[in-house]
């Protein structure tokens, strides 16, 4: 039975226009008909706009943002705006979108360094937000007392990352964002601690939080404790905290479902151990650099968290063949394991991949600096398992030669896995 267009429901024709780009819907298709109008229009189709990717589908320089801002504005019905792209936008641009899109509540500007006052500027032009992105942006020059103080009283997400900014403005933050669910402080340097403990506690209802504790110790850490909401936690340098500092920390992340602890040279395996036994909702761990992490608490990891999709123990030295084994056979629903560096594994301990029922779900295993691991392994892994990125000593893939089934090196190198938090806030 063949259908016209017009005889489509309208749950269908709009998964049928979800597969065009934003710029043919505004362009063309809105003009087909009246209900292809509408549905071109519809709020399901206008959750968030990527400009830099419209601006490039237009070849736009700075000097010709009219017409972009004429398309946009024609659709007032966004609810998410995101321009990271430094060179392709004047200082003007948020002014010039603000006017017809009073319902965007989620913003992205970072790494627009070009834009003045972006952080005030965002805060007043757009009256209904809720999630503000201003990553890698120089925020020392904010005044305080021009920020919209309302909106942030609103805000619930908030990323900072990479960002410059003063303590004056941390503590500014602190005293008025009270309903964050979602803050990102990674890869800001030099900030006191009191200032980002006081923001952290001053958000009890904070789910997903990403710090640097590179400056950080107890203080920042009595301040995530009371955290009990939290879903995603991310520390990096941890090299100051002490295993009281993670037993503490941890004490109330029942709930949590992704943990990066990335650097804990003091964490012992003992400590590790006896924390993640209380984890067992965890879907993606991430414990580089961890070195005093043995084969014991890789057992407990394959005991405690069942649910993982994807771990990464890089350069956790200890861990053995007998702890990988244990990985790869309790872990059933892993997709990612990433070993960089485990000088301790060797071919054994990753022979039961050769097994189909031995983690039957992985998708990619990262073997980067890994030497006892002999390649003509790797090349039966791989030509068993052709859905599964295997990475060698080298960082190239270990693939499968379509004309011919001998697994060969690809001549990728230098490979990196995906981080597995890059959907953190």
């Amino acid at each position: 039975m063949v259908m016209e267009p017009s005889e489509l429901p309208d749950d269908v024709l709009l998964h049928i226009l979800r597969q065009f780009s934003f710029l043919e819907r505004a362009r063309c298709l809105q003009y087909v008909n009246k209900r292809w109008y509408q549905l071109c229009r519809s709020s399901d189709l206008l959750e968030e706009l990527d400009l830099t990717k419209v601006a490039k589908q237009l070849h736009l320089e700075a000097t010709y943002y009219p017409t972009l801002i004429a398309i946009v504005t024609s659709f007032p019905a966004f609810r998410g705006l995101k321009l990271r792209q430094p060179d392709n936008y004047p200082c003007h641009m948020l002014q010039g979108l603000s006017r017809r899109c009073q319902a965007v509540r989620k913003l992205d500007i970072s790494f627009l360094t070009d834009l003045e006052s972006p952080l005030e500027t965002a805060l007043a032009v757009f009256p209904k937000l809720d999630s503000l992105w201003v990553e890698g942006l120089d925020l020392t020059d904010v005044d305080v007392t021009e920020l919209n103080v309302p909106t942030l009283r609103q805000l619930e997400h908030l990323s900072l990352w990479s960002a410059k900014v003063t303590m004056q403005l941390l503590y500014h933050l602190g005293r008025h964002c009270h309903h964050l669910r979602g803050l990102n402080l990674n890869n800001m340097y030099g900030l006191a601690e009191g200032g980002v403990a006081q923001l952290v506690s001053a958000n009890p209802d904070l789910t997903h939080l990403v710090l640097d504790a590179s400056d950080a110790g107890s203080t920042l850490v009595s301040a995530v404790a009371t955290l009990t909401r939290l879903r995603q936690l991310s520390i990096s340098f941890c090299e100051e905290f002490t295993n009281d500092d993670l037993i503490n920390l941890l004490s109330n992340g029942q709930e949590l479902r992704w943990l990066r602890l990335r650097k804990g040279h003091n964490f012992s395996a003992s400590a590790l151990s006896s924390t993640l036994r209380g984890l067992t909702r965890l879907t993606r761990l991430d414990l580089t650099e961890c070195p005093l992490l043995d084969t014991s608490t890789a057992i407990t990891i394959s005991q405690s968290c069942p649910s993982l999709t994807a771990l990464l123990l890089n350069w956790c030295w200890l861990v053995d063949d007998d702890g990988v084994a244990a990985l790869l056979t309790g872990l059933t629903k892993l997709r990612v394991l990433d070993l960089t560096g485990l000088k301790n594994l060797t071919s054994q301990g990753l022979r039961g991949l050769l097994q189909e029922d031995t983690a039957p779900r992985l998708t990619e295993l990262c073997l980067k600096s890994v030497n006892a691991v002999s390649d003509d392994l790797l090349n039966a892994i791989a030509g068993q398992r052709t859905h599964m990125t295997v990475i060698n000593y080298y960082g190239g893939r270990m693939v499968n030669k379509p004309s011919e089934d001998i697994p060969l090196i690809d001549d990728e190198f230098d490979y990196y896995p995906k981080d597995i938090f890059h959907e953190a806030v």
